[in-house]
């Protein structure tokens, strides 16, 4: 019998236990929590009126929910090839193992970090709205849902990006950071301005779960004129598509940089 199975049960509860019991997994939760919990505190304490409704005491942290998602990705995957370059990752490089297992096995385990803070986050918040409302916001599940899709296909994409610039650490975890932050946006603004739908990038995928937090407005329509420039806006069904192939297209492109790195350097 084959000890790859075995093999690779065993590197995935070795990653997970690091991810979960590392520095950057509580500094994570903290801050996830800190965002959810902030208003509700401020309201408790008489230091803010009470917003009114489970989607205004949201509006909040549903307002840096990206952001945060983003950076936690970051720092959750953003060396996670790039790390197996470096003396830590000869142990991993030396083990009968395919390489693409290896990307599989640390993308599960980035995931499983995700996706208990991701989970964290939303249950807080709506435990907190049914305390304070009895109820919680409109197509709240979906919300959680695409959030935690989103948190997902943004570890995806920090693999690749790790696998891309991966002789360094901390520079694989910044440009993944400056890519995401700053470099997207920048694009989906130039490609607004030209009236030209922005569908290869997360961030414009990301706008769905901003537009399914006000259940008061009608879901925006896909595509929407203003004089000589039409401008777009995802439908749920695109934002599912763009950020699911995020996640296959993303950890394919890193195996196969990986597999390339490792022949090379090792």
């Amino acid at each position: 019998m084959s000890k790859a199975p075995s093999l690779n049960v065993t590197l995935l509860g070795t990653y997970t236990r690091l991810h979960l019991r590392s520095a950057r997994f509580y500094v994570l939760l903290f801050f996830y929590l800190l965002l959810m919990l902030l208003a509700p505190a401020l309201v408790l304490t008489k230091v803010a009126p009470n917003p009114g409704s489970a989607a205004a005491l949201l509006s909040f942290p549903e307002g840096f929910f990206i952001f945060l998602a983003t950076l936690g990705a970051a720092l959750l995957a953003g060396d996670s090839i790039s790390q197996d370059f470096s003396r830590q990752g000869l142990f991993t490089l030396s083990q009968p193992i395919a390489r693409a297992r290896i990307v599989a096995v640390r993308y599960v385990a980035a995931a499983i970090a995700g996706t208990v803070i991701t989970v964290t986050f939303f249950s807080v918040g709506a435990a907190e709205t049914y305390a304070f409302y009895g109820t919680t916001v409109a197509n709240y599940a979906e919300i959680a849902g695409f959030g935690l899709l989103y948190t997902l296909a943004m570890i995806a994409f920090v693999m690749f990006l790790s696998a891309v610039f991966y002789r360094s650490q901390v520079l694989s975890i910044l440009v993944s950071i400056l890519t995401i932050a700053l470099f997207m946006p920048i694009v989906s603004a130039i490609l607004a301005s030209k009236g030209i739908e922005a569908w290869p990038l997360i961030t414009y995928a990301s706008e769905v779960i901003g537009a399914l937090y006000n259940p008061a407005s009608q879901y925006p329509l896909h595509i929407q004129s203003s004089g000589a420039v039409n401008s777009y806006f995802p439908t749920p069904w695109e934002g599912v598509t763009i950020m699911a192939g995020y996640v296959v297209v993303s950890l394919l492109l890193c195996a196969a940089l990986y597999r390339r790195r490792e022949l090379r350097e090792v």
